[in-house]
């Protein structure tokens, strides 16, 4: 629609009526055309109602206002929070009995949070049928926990038993929405209608006893039961009855004529009291400008044929008697004054008789109700106690259930945790493709891996026997002594095993260690190196091979450096041709065998740095020996490659170096040689 109204039935200091506000304004974002919201709050104490129109409220409203609401709905001020202006313009605050104050209307839902437990069932079922004549059909009503609309089970369906919420039954609404008072009125609440089965039960119908009552008493009359509340109406009795606004009522005393009402009253006390007929007083009333009397007896019903009182019902009957006029009264004789003054008399006396009666009857009803009240006060202390133990115990219950919902929620979320990781775990082992075995401290098959299988002749039914049981396919005779040495000293230990099929493996057996740090068996590890291991085995051989290669190639001096230029290989042509043995040279820089000139020159730098950009370089020059003399020989310089330098690292270089000194010194004495000739000649033909 386009407008909510909710009704906050005594609200006290208004965190109900405001938390309702906050509510319907959350709910109100999310909708496309929120409708208006319109709140009333009311409470029959004054300093209550002030306190909720302030707004303010104790900074100990943070443990249950959430944060958010309390930047959304409150202003922080000194000492505490207030409700902002926008919420508390939704909610109109007034002092209101909620027993004798008219209600408001047209309500989508109620809310009366323990209120009704200090109200004694009557005044409950009253305030029910307020709340369900003030919904809309269908409107809801919210009570407290302790609280319940089962005593109004026709007028309100349960819709969360739990949270005590209930639904205005419309049906019901309709039926009691009926603005008057049918000629045969229905039967008042906890009086059975009559039908088949009731009428052979009790033996009685008031449609034929009221027949035959009419037949001997012809003015019109009314049935009612020992609480006044008409069972059965005649044609003609509607006149004397007066039916008000709202809700009808069953009650003759509230519905007769007011005129008539004190009389009857009595009228019916005495009948009820003494058991037999007890005419009132007539009474004087005036209609359409006429004047007449109203005669009126209250006679306890019986049963004809045995006497018996039917059920404390009694007839009413009403006659109506014209009265004189005046032109009649002043035409009385005098002789007739004597039987007026008698007859005054006597209804001055019967009056009389009548207000004592009335007296002893309130008197009576007042002890009675004062009884009543009593026994109801205890009865509503005793049950205010029992809600007080039952809210105690409760609220126990509820901290009890907290807590295991909260020790159940940290489990959850621990067993949650432990699958995951042993999720991660299965899928680690899987992932990692090795051969594992767990063992207990008894040397017990707790766990393997599938590749496992492909060492030791396991089978799913293996887990539990002992390691000792199990065959295997490695030449590894120390294997369960390395499992109890771990598990005594605690120490890792690593072996290269070999297995029968010619596959390699190293094998570490570790200790397992719990959570709390204890030692709860080992775990067996093996991992298939085979290619490593041949490769490793075809590496040396080749390695081997070319030091053979190297060492026989004496009349080459070669030799290897590292990045920074110093020596970390040298074999014996360099010894021979440098004169430096392995021992003196390793580590050194290979600048110890560049001349003077050549060192200042950098030229050992600029050799290695063009290897590194064209992967080798060449070059001719003197070398120095160890005893300082100078040879001539040709260098090769190569660039050590490996998957480093793609990378821009420098591995190494290597070196080789032929002696060509006397190659050099030949090429020399030939040049001299030459150089002489030539200017032997030159000299000759000059002469």
């Amino acid at each position: 629609g386009d407008q909510v109204r909710v009704w906050v039935a005594g609200c006290a200091t208004g965190e109900e009526a405001y938390s309702v506000a906050m509510l319907l304004l959350e709910y109100a974002e999310r909708l496309a055309s929120p409708p208006a919201i319109q709140i009333f709050a009311t409470d029959i104490d004054e300093a209550a109602i002030r306190t909720a129109r302030e707004g303010s409220y104790a900074e100990t409203i943070e443990a249950d206002v959430s944060p958010e609401r309390l930047r959304r709905f409150f202003t922080k001020e000194p000492g505490g929070y207030r409700i902002k202006k926008d919420v508390r313009e939704r909610v109109l605050f007034a002092v209101h009995n909620l027993i004798k104050d008219p209600p408001f209307s047209k309500l989508d839902a109620v809310t009366c949070r323990n209120l009704l437990i200090y109200l004694n069932r009557e005044a409950q079922g009253h305030i029910f049928e307020l709340f369900h004549f003030v919904l809309l059909p269908n409107g809801f009503l919210f009570l407290g926990n302790s609280e319940s609309a089962d005593g109004a089970a026709t007028l309100f369906a349960t819709v969360d038993k739990k949270q005590r919420i209930f639904r205005a039954d419309s049906a019901t609404r309709a039926r009691l929405r009926v603005p008057s008072l049918p000629l045969t009125i229905p039967l008042p609440r906890g009086f059975a209608p009559q039908t088949e089965g009731t009428r052979e039960r009790q033996q009685i119908s008031f449609s034929e006893l009221h027949q035959k009552l009419l037949v001997q008493y012809a003015p019109p009359s009314v049935i009612i039961n020992a609480a006044y509340d008409i069972v059965h109406l005649a044609d003609r009795a509607g006149r004397f009855l007066q039916f008000a606004d709202g809700e009808p009522s069953h009650n003759l005393l509230k519905v007769v004529h007011p005129e008539l009402r004190i009389e009857l009253r009595t009228a019916l006390f005495q009948a009820a009291q003494t058991g037999k007929s007890f005419e009132a007083r007539r009474v004087l009333m005036k209609r359409d400008e006429r004047d007449f009397y109203v005669n009126m007896i209250a006679r306890p019903v019986s049963d004809d044929a045995t006497g018996a009182t039917a059920h404390n019902y009694f007839l009413v009957l009403f006659d109506e008697v014209e009265g004189l006029t005046g032109a009649e009264s002043f035409t009385q004789s005098a002789g007739e004054a004597e039987p007026v003054m008698r007859l005054l008399e006597e209804e001055l006396q019967k009056s009389k008789e009548q207000q004592q009666a009335c007296i002893e009857q309130f008197e009576t009803q007042n002890e009675e109700l004062k009884a009543s009240n009593e026994e109801l006060q205890a009865m509503n202390e005793e049950l205010r106690s029992s809600t007080e133990e039952l809210e105690t115990g409760k609220e126990e219950l509820q901290s009890v259930n907290e807590e295991i919902q909260t020790i159940n929620s940290e489990l959850k979320h621990k067993l949650d945790e432990l699958a995951v990781a042993n999720s991660d775990l299965q899928n680690l082992i899987t992932s990692t493709d090795l051969a594992t075995v767990f063992v207990d401290s008894d040397l017990n098959i707790k766990f393997y891996t599938p590749r496992a299988q492909d060492i030791f002749n396991l089978i799913p039914a293996d887990t539990g026997r002992s390691l000792s049981d199990i065959t295997h396919k490695l030449d590894y005779a120390d294997l369960l002594q390395d499992v109890e040495r771990v598990l005594d000293d605690l120490h890792k230990t690593d072996r290269e095993v070999a297995s029968r099929d010619g596959r390699w493996y190293i094998a570490q057996v570790t200790p397992y260690r719990t959570a709390a740090n204890n030692i709860g068996g080992v775990i067996l590890t093996f991992i298939d190196f085979t290619a490593r291991k041949l490769a490793e085995g075809a590496m040396l051989e080749a390695k081997e091979r070319l030091g053979l290669l190297v060492e026989s190639a004496r009349d080459h001096a070669i030799y290897a450096m590292d990045a920074d230029g110093r020596i970390d290989y040298w074999n014996s042509g360099a010894q021979a041709l440098f004169g430096y043995t392995e021992s003196e040279i390793i580590g050194k820089s290979t600048a110890l065998l560049f001349t003077p000139e050549d060192c200042e020159r950098q030229e050992l730098e600029r050799e290695m740095r063009e290897a590194s950009e064209r992967g080798s370089a060449n070059d001719e020059r003197w070398y120095v020996r160890k005893d300082g003399t100078r040879f001539y020989a040709s260098g090769f310089l190569s660039l050590l490659r490996d998957e480093r330098v793609k990378a821009g690292i420098v591995h190494g270089y290597a070196m080789i170096a032929r002696d060509l000194t006397e190659r050099k010194t030949a090429a020399d004495e030939s040049i001299r040689f030459q150089a002489h000739l030539l200017d032997t000649v030159e000299q000759s033909v000059i002469a």
